[in-house]
């Protein structure tokens, strides 16, 4: 009698159907780990474009232990020399070495908190967004809030780099498809500062108290640029009136306004100056003929 074979592998899924297993093995693990709030490290495809290559091992290892240990939204730690030798089973001179390494590359910033350990932040590697915050209550956008705004981050250029522009942002409020004059605008300070390593920050302050104010247009192409009345080391500060269609929102339309920044960034002078040139005034002055128009077209209906 012939001998029967007994074939254990009969039900292994072919090639192509692993494939579509691990797929969803690995998405039903995402969603595991984002349901339970499982710890993370975040990393960013712009660190492997600037950094994967050319970071030694040792210190590539360390940055990544730095990154898990991090508390995900502020990105500090605290571990000793010591805590960190034993962990990569080396020296305490080799870790020097390799903070060293990081720090000169701006991807951390280590400060002494006691006799024992040092706080470690992680830098931000990429073009960020930051909102400002000025020290003291203004109850007027006036130049005394702009001088309290550029003197903050002036005083912390160590970390945010130096100030390579600052503008005033105008944007007309669009309501049902329809601009609208007479209601709230949207209007901010940009502060731009730039790191030795080349990373820029935009920094964003919104007025809050300068809706009755704004440029003597409606229809803006892309930009137009205006005089502002707020002075920045003695001269009037470069405003930038943009088409309402891309809303310089922080949150919904983030990209788009980040997008828009980084074009501000690459601008030299001469490319804003091809722009028309407006007017900034109170509303009801620069524009009455505007208002009028539609007050009277309001009482027709």
């Amino acid at each position: 009698m012939a001998r029967r074979r007994i074939n254990v592998l009969a039900n292994r899924p072919v090639s192509e159907e692993k494939g579509e297993v691990l797929k969803t093995y690995y998405a039903s693990w995402r969603k595991f780990n984002r349901v339970t709030n499982a710890p993370f490290a975040a990393l960013y495809n712009s660190f492997k474009d600037e950094h994967l290559a050319t970071l030694d091992p040792g210190p590539l290892r360390l940055y990544l232990y730095f990154s898990f240990h991090a508390n995900n939204t502020t990105g500090h730690s605290w571990h000793s020399i010591q805590t960190m030798a034993k962990f990569f089973n080396t020296q305490t001179r080799t870790i020097d070495n390799w903070i060293k390494t990081l720090v000169d590359k701006e991807l951390i910033y280590r400060e002494r908190t006691d006799k024992l350990s040092n706080t470690t932040f992680l830098i931000p590697y990429t073009n960020t967004m930051m909102v400002l915050t000025p020290r003291k209550k203004h109850n007027l956008d006036d130049q005394n809030l702009v001088d309290d705004l550029v003197s903050l981050v002036k005083r912390r250029e160590e970390l945010y780099g130096e100030i390579i522009k600052i503008h005033h942002l105008f944007q007309w409020k669009l309501s049902k498809g329809k601009i609208v004059v007479e209601e709230d605008n949207h209007q901010f300070l940009l502060i731009m500062t730039r790191r030795k390593n080349g990373v820029v920050i935009s920094h964003i302050y919104r007025f809050k108290n300068l809706s009755d104010y704004g440029v003597n247009e409606i229809e803006i192409d892309d930009i137009a640029t205006f005089e502002s009345p707020f002075l920045y080391e003695g001269s009037p500060i470069k405003g930038v009136a943009i088409n309402p269609s891309i809303p310089i929102h922080l949150n919904k339309h983030a990209k788009d306004f980040g997008d828009l920044l980084e074009q501000f960034e690459q601008a030299e002078e001469v490319d804003l100056d091809i722009h028309p040139r407006l007017d900034y005034g109170l509303t009801s002055e620069i524009l009455k003929d505007v208002i009028e128009e539609a007050e009277t077209e309001e009482d027709q209906k």
